[in-house]
């Protein structure tokens, strides 16, 4: 494999029990665009992924795939159509004029707060926070809006206990509304 790139749908915010869950329901097409590394060389897709099926419960999953792609047609399958067209619009598709994120320490971790200016994704808005480190947990952040800005607070804490630093190049903000998505990579000091 030369190139591949994942274009992940937009998920549902689902609360049961105060619980919130970023989830798929149903049915997941996850476009991959893979190109191989010369033009006319056949692709072999293997791997494994590891993934949650919940119905009243959640059991984890293992997928195992091994398959030889044939050349992809002219026009997406409409299934796949539609994952693409649900996808999360960039910080600059969807009029993101700043994204800033405040880093202040606490007992235990850091507290992040993210503020972005941007026009309403419509409904009630959440958000995702990731650090852009697997060590890092960040959890569920408060998210209000004021205005033309959206507000979302969350606290980090690193999995061995111990201190740590966040590059804000590497900081994930994800907001999800009625109307679309938005993926918005790295932050500015605020």
């Amino acid at each position: 494999i030369g190139q591949m790139q994942i274009t992940w749908p937009q998920p549902k915010v689902i609360y049961d029990g105060g619980v919130r869950s970023i989830v798929y329901k149903e049915q997941l097409v996850i476009p991959l665009h893979i190109a191989p590394m010369r033009d006319g060389q056949p692709i072999r897709l293997k791997g494994r992924m590891d993934i949650g099926i919940c119905s009243d419960i959640c059991a984890p999953y293992t997928l195992k795939f091994d398959a030889k792609l044939e050349e992809a047609g002219t026009f997406p399958t409409p299934e796949i159509a539609s994952a693409l067209a649900s996808a999360p619009f960039s910080a600059s598709e969807a009029g993101v004029k700043s994204a800033t994120c405040r880093l202040s320490p606490t007992d235990d971790g850091m507290q992040i707060e993210a503020r972005v200016t941007v026009p309403s994704t419509g409904g009630r808005e959440e958000t995702v926070i990731e650090a852009g480190q697997d060590t890092i947990w960040v959890s569920e952040p408060v998210t209000t809006r004021k205005g033309g800005q959206l507000v979302a607070v969350s606290q980090m804490f690193h999995s061995s206990g111990t201190a740590f630093s966040v590059n804000r190049s590497d900081v994930r903000i994800t907001i999800l509304g009625s109307n679309h998505a938005i993926d918005i990579r790295g932050c500015s000091a605020g």
